[in-house]
């Protein structure tokens, strides 16, 4: 960590595990949280799972799977 100011990275890839310990909504955004400060450290860019840019609309469009995945899953653990 101490010199990963000096160095090179082609792609990190960052994962948020669901369902966990946190509600999905939050640990997107403590896993988006984290990209962030990345790309300030390391120059870089967020890409989506496609390699596109990380754009406003496709987080918040993330965000609601993530929302309707955890209703989706609550309802099956309580049948």
């Amino acid at each position: 960590l101490a010199t990963m100011d000096t160095q090179e990275f082609p792609g990190v890839s960052l994962f948020g595990i669901v369902p966990g310990p946190l509600d999905a909504p939050t640990t997107f955004d403590t896993v988006l949280a984290a990209a962030r400060h990345l790309v300030e450290r390391l120059r870089g860019q967020i890409q989506d799972e496609q390699g596109s840019s990380l754009t406003a609309q496709r987080i918040l469009n993330l965000r609601d799977e993530l929302v309707h995945f955890e209703h989706r899953n609550r309802r099956l653990r309580r049948t």
